[in-house]
């Protein structure tokens, strides 16, 4: 993938080759999720500066001036570091269960694929690019999940269209799980633990839901005594208030330390003049913002 400036606008530009493994859809992710905040800050005259400054996070790029060097770290510390709080996007999918995930990519990115989606590295380069700039507005990091393993963990994030339609997580994703589960696991899914333990979720909520919907049989009407009809003085009475606060461990991870960094391709330079940022994924290894505006600007050059 490459990532360059034409015309004052921020390009980029894939192929049509498949990607390698999980992680190499996660980098993108994360670049995208990385460019769109860069974005807000950097001067509109120095939107050139953000692919330099993607390159110098991939660890694939240099910079001939310390100044700049110095500019690019002070981005990264202020807005891209640590991922955990100020990559909500790419925190929130990274934790969302990967076989659930290529279904809805599958359901929500429908017109943009080839066809059913049944693991996400089943995806092209191109594809995986089209997925993140889409999640940059149809993902909401602190939405809660609709999958209930998910969501007793305390794990945020969902697709908007699944918060908006309480039915579309169900039809597009659990529906699809058995035969996802023969087809690349080759496992009933009704004997899995994953199964096991969503049915578990299932019925202690439908247990609470219960027990808080039970209504109280109302009481016989009675005659109270006469002297009970006097009026009596008026007692004010404080209401007792009690706030239950969750508390969440937040991973805080360095940028830096991501096991993804390693070189992954080099800095051309077209005909014009402009540099390209050539970000290749297939060499990444296994180990592993609410303004986006911007994306309006954005093209996808397909090659």
């Amino acid at each position: 993938m490459k990532i360059s400036i034409a015309e004052g606008k921020l390009e980029f530009s894939s192929n049509t080759s498949q990607i390698e493994n999980f992680e190499a859809f996660m980098n993108i992710v994360k670049l995208v999720e990385s460019a769109s905040i860069l974005q807000k800050y950097v001067d509109s005259s120095e939107i050139g500066f953000i692919p330099k400054v993607l390159a110098y996070m991939q660890k694939i790029g240099r910079f001939s001036k310390p100044e700049d060097k110095d500019k690019a770290e002070a981005l990264m510390k202020a807005h891209l570091f640590p991922i955990s709080s100020h990559l909500p996007i790419y925190t929130a999918i990274r934790d969302y269960n990967r076989q659930d995930l290529a279904l809805a990519i599958s359901y929500i990115f429908a017109d943009d694929l080839p066809g059913d989606l049944w693991d996400v590295i089943d995806l092209t380069e191109q594809g995986a690019l089209i997925v993140a700039m889409g999640l940059l507005e149809g993902f909401n990091p602190s939405a809660i999940p609709k999958d209930l393993e998910a969501k007793a963990s305390g794990k945020t994030g969902e697709f908007v269209r699944f918060s908006n339609s309480p039915m579309a997580f169900y039809n597009a994703v659990e529906t699809k799980r058995p035969f996802q589960y023969q087809h690349l696991l080759g496992k009933d899914y009704y004997k899995s633990k994953r199964y096991a333990r969503l049915q578990e979720l299932l019925a202690s909520t439908a247990k609470v839901d219960e027990t808080i919907s039970t209504i109280t049989p109302a009481l016989p009407a009675f005659n109270p005594p006469e002297e009970l009809l006097k009026p009596l003085k008026p007692v004010e009475q404080e209401e007792e208030i009690v706030l239950h606060i969750e508390e969440v461990e937040v991973d805080n991870d360095s940028f830096l330390d991501d096991a993804m960094h390693e070189e992954l391709g080099l800095v051309e330079v077209d005909e014009n003049g402009n540099e390209l940022v050539d970000i290749d994924d297939g060499d990444v290894s296994d180990s592993i913002a609410n303004d986006f505006g911007w994306m309006k600007d954005v093209e996808v050059r397909k090659s």
